[in-house]
Parts: structure tokens; sequence; C-alpha cells
């Protein structure tokens, strides 16, 4: 027998498990492999086994080890996140595949963390807690007092990519993992896993970095609740819904919008007046490193705009195109930048330190940071660096 017509000997339930955990169909399964409908059925039932070329196939599609298909029983793995995304009736579609292999791997890096800071005597993540019958306003001072970032420092940022570096570093201070990876922008802005040792925020690299800040502490507020999940975080979005969900999300909205614009300071330095154009909330928006969608929902907090001027300016918008923008040049980015940028640094470091302290092979490296053994040296030098990639 042809050594690509070996069967392999693989549990028929791992198997569908295996699919069933990226939300896979039998049909879908079946065009990826190129087999019939029925093959994958008789795998999954164990009729039949596929080869081993096969079996590679499947491997390689629900990226997962080969080895993973002869255990005697699936693994276990934690539940999905809460979905906050059915609030706005974005649940109606089903998450993409790009998103779940994303979800599995913060989980990954969560417990390779996890491990990690175990073995190097790491403190756990300091982090607080709140209850969602408390004033999400004095949860965000009191957050934003904790992580010692004044207003005036905010101010002294020059652009909205300086700010999400220095927010994501004090999260990252106090033992959260942060993590950007590109998703479709139709499946979520951001999630969160909880885990009181070491917590993990994700933000959706394709978005608009003055939305990642947003995303970045409305996740925030998700860990503080102690009540993660998915969303699509938009300020002032759910008035009007109700329900124990509802009522976390829209505290989550308030507090990331108190805490990157406080409205004591925020009032101080705008001043009232009677109207208020789009042209006027840009240089607002800028000098904050927000979006105008925060500074709209800002001004309407402190009832400088009616709620009816509030409610038409966001319907505007939300049916107003995207500008055109000109096509963007993408250079190839060098690997270890790469990784600090989608891992973090304080992820990145923990790795490194686990390596030179020999709790960890290069390849072990290698694996965790996404990069190949021969970019370590500079994943190094990169991380000696003060600047942020």
């Amino acid at each position: 027998m042809a050594e690509s017509q070996l069967k392999a000997d693989v549990t028929p339930q791992v198997l569908k498990w295996a699919r069933e955990s990226l939300q896979l169909s039998v049909e879908e399964v079946a065009k990826r492999v190129r087999r019939p409908t029925e093959a994958v059925r008789r795998w999954e039932s164990g009729e039949e086994s596929p080869t081993f070329a096969t079996a590679e196939k499947l491997a390689a599609l629900y990226k997962r080890p080969i080895a993973v298909f002869f255990l005697p029983r699936a693994p276990e793995e934690p539940a999905p996140p809460t979905d906050f995304r059915r609030l706005t009736g974005a649940a109606e579609s089903r998450l993409s595949l790009r998103f779940r292999l994303v979800l599995r791997t913060a989980r990954w890096l969560q417990n390779v963390a996890l491990g990690l800071a175990a073995d190097l005597n790491e403190p756990s993540a300091r982090i607080g807690r709140a209850k969602p019958s408390e004033d999400p306003c004095n949860v965000a001072q009191r957050e934003r007092d904790r992580l010692g970032i004044s207003v005036a420092e905010q101010l002294s940022w020059e652009r909205p990519g300086a700010a999400f570096r220095r927010w994501r570093e004090s999260l990252e201070q106090q033992g959260i993992v942060v993590l950007q990876f590109s998703f479709p922008m139709d499946d979520a802005r951001g999630f969160s896993l909880n885990g009181a040792d070491r917590p993990v925020i994700v933000v959706n690299a394709a978005d608009a970095l003055t939305a990642r800040c947003f995303t970045l502490f409305h996740e925030f507020a998700h860990l503080l609740l102690r009540q993660p999940g998915v969303c699509t975080p938009e300020p002032g979005a759910l008035r009007g819904k109700s329900g124990p969900l509802a009522h976390v999300e829209q505290f989550c909205n308030q507090f990331a919008s108190e805490f990157l614009v406080p409205a004591a300071e925020f009032a101080k330095r705008v001043g009232s007046r009677d109207k208020w154009d789009d042209k006027d909330l840009e240089p607002v928006a800028k000098e904050w490193k927000v979006s105008r969608q925060v500074i709209w929902h800002r001004l309407h907090a402190l009832q400088y705009v009616s709620a009816g001027e509030y409610r038409l300016r966001l319907e505007k918008w939300q049916g107003r195109p995207p500008p055109a923008k000109p096509p963007r040049k993408y250079f190839a980015m060098a690997a270890p930048k790469r990784a600090v940028r989608e891992r973090g640094r304080f992820f990145a470091q923990l790795v490194l330190t686990a390596r030179q302290r020999g709790l960890i092979t290069a390849s072990d490296e290698s694996d965790f940071l996404g990069i190949k053994v021969r970019d370590l040296p500079r994943m190094a030098k990169l991380l000696q660096s003060t600047g942020e990639p």
C-alpha cells in the first residue's frame, strides 16, 4: 500500500470535537480537504478512518497537533466567554474562523503566561474589583488614580499610537496580558478572558487606534466586574436596553468614557457653547486621543447637548459612509517587532526571562513568541530598548 494511503487510527469523537470546537460544518470541512461530505461523516462516526495524508490536512485546518486525534477522549477546554454582541444585534452572524482561532491563541498564551509567571515567582495580577451596582464613573476615577496617569500626561501625548502604547503599558504593569490581533471587525472590537492570576485583554488590531484605547478600558471594566466577554464597545450604544447583560455593557462603556475623558477635567477645558459642529469636535478628540464619538458622549453626559441632538448626530455618523482613503503602503514588519506588538512587552519579557533562567528552551521561546529561533537575539535586543516597536 502506498504511504499516502495508510489509514490513521484516529479517535472519531476527538475528530468531531476538533471540528465542532471551531464551529465548522461537515460540509465546510469536506470542501476544504476536498473529500466527499459523507467521507467526513464516516470518519467521525468511526465507520472509516482517514488516511494519514488527510489527517494531516485536518490537523492543519483545525490548527491542532495531529497527535490530538489519537487521544482516547477529547481534552477539556473552557467554555467560550459571554457574547455581549447580541445586545446590539451583532451576534446574528456566526463568529468567523479567524476570530475563533484568535480566541484559542489567546487562551493558549494565557496558560503559557500563567505557567511561566508561577515558575518565575511573579506576583499575580494586581487588579481591583467592582460591582455592577457601583457608579462606573467613581470606579473609573479610582482605577485611574491607581494606575497613576494624570490628565496632564495624557494631553502631552502627541498621537493616538503613543496613547495606546502608554495605556497598554499601564495595564501590563498590573500583570494583565494585553494582546492585539487582527480579525474581522464584524466579529468584535475586543474580548477579555478572566483569571485572577493572569487575565487577558485582546483588542482588534484592525481597528482605529482611538477605538482600541476605548476597547482596552471597556474590557478592563469587564475584568474588574469579573464578567469577561466578546464585545463591540461603543459609547452610549445601549441606551434604552435592559437586563443584566445590558447593564454590564453600559457600565463598561461608561467606565471607559470616564476613564479616558474624566468629566471634571473635561468640563474645565471645553467650557460651554451653544453649538457643536463636527469641526469643533475633531480638535477636542485629537487633544484627548479619543474618537469624536467619545467626546460627543462626554458632552451629552455633561448635559452640554440635548438627548435629541445627541441621538441625531450619532445616527448621522452611522449613516454616513467613511471617507475614502488612499491605499496604504504595506511593508513587511520584522518578526520580533510584530511579536511584541501582538503579544506585548510584558508577555515577551516573561518568555525571555524564563529562557534566560533555563526554565524553557529556545524552541519553546520561539513557539511562545511566534518567531523563528534565529530571530531570538534580535528579540532580546528589542526588549532591552526603551522605545515601543
